[in-house]
This record gives structure tokens, sequence and C-alpha cells, in this order.
């Protein structure tokens, strides 16, 4: 089962498969990889169910597994030079619905669809973790966020369940609500 299919920066295709890890297309040169678990090699990805990708600003490819490791991988060798464990940890290597977006300056930004867990920001330049939900400072509205994206000024659109929308501003780390009002039409 193909789960997901994006376009990295090379040109090339990513196909996540629910249970045997990543496979890369390469156009250019008709051949395929695969990107899988290996108990004997400590550089492959620890699983081979990744809920998620994406690859950031610098090129780095990063991985997402089901129960919360995060990776990084070099995106020419395809092997893993970085490994966090922190939702795998928070979540109790539950496996779940992670989905996650990199921001313009290399931070990444973690929710799970399936899950009332607000939103977790990682700076890979620091190793630094921050969370955000609904008991948090800044506040989301809600703790049950459906999507994220960053506009052209930075700031981040959270999509939420019955939260509306909550823009978030990593300039001062405040956070406005777009909600719906009934009794305006164009609301």
């Amino acid at each position: 089962l193909i789960k997901d299919i994006k376009r990295d920066a090379q040109g090339n295709y990513c196909f996540l498969h629910d249970s045997h890890g990543l496979f890369r297309y390469s156009p250019v040169r008709d051949e395929t990889l695969k990107v899988a678990h290996n108990p004997d090699d400590t550089t492959s990805i620890s699983t081979n169910r990744v809920a998620s990708w994406r690859q950031d600003a610098a090129g780095n490819i990063w991985l997402l597994h089901t129960n919360g490791v995060l990776e990084k991988l070099n995106s020419v060798t395809l092997r893993v030079g970085y490994r966090n464990r922190t939702l795998n940890e928070r979540f109790k290597n539950q496996a779940l619905e992670f989905q996650f977006m990199a921001d313009r300056d290399g931070d990444l930004w973690f929710y799970i669809t399936n899950h009332n867990a607000g939103v977790s920001q990682f700076q890979p330049a620091e190793a630094k973790w921050r969370h955000f939900d609904a008991s948090s400072t800044p506040r989301l509205n809600t703790s049950i966020v459906k999507g994220i994206v960053e506009d052209q000024s930075g700031m981040l659109w959270i999509a939420t369940d019955h939260g509306g929308i909550n823009l978030l501003d990593k300039r001062d780390m405040s956070v406005r609500y777009i909600l719906h009002n009934k009794e305006d039409e164009k609301s």
C-alpha cells in the first residue's frame, strides 16, 4: 500500500509504503532505491513504518515513523545521520498518524491527526523542542490539529477541529484565531 508520494528537490519521486519503508525513484537514472530497516545497520531507518517525510530548505530528508521516532537522512546516501526519540517517548511508542511540515527556517512542526495532542515544534539547529496546545503559553484554542501551512510572511496557519484557524506568529510567539461566526454568512 503506497500511502504518500512527494517529489524531492532533486526531481526524484519518493513513495512511502505502509510497511516497507521509503522508495526513491530517479527519472534521470530510471532507478528505484529502497530505504528500509536493517537490524544489523545502525545507519538504516529504525522501522519500515514511516508515517510522513519532508525535505527541508537545506535538502535534508526528515522521516517520522508511526512510533514517533524522527530521523534525518543524508539526501545522497540515504543513511540516517540523526535520530531523535522525543515524540516516541512522549507517546509511549504508540503507532499514531503523525504528520509534520518544515518551515522556511528549518523548524519542524509535528501533529497527530487522530489524537488530541496539539503541535510540537523541533528546532534542529539547537535540538530544542517546544509544545503548543490548549493549555500552553501561547495557547491554541483546541489541541486537535488537522494541518499546518506557512504563508509568505512566515506565519503558521494551524487548522484545528472545532477551533477554527490558529495563526502562530514565530516572531513573537503569539497566536490569534480565525473563528466561524454563525451571524456572519461570510465568515
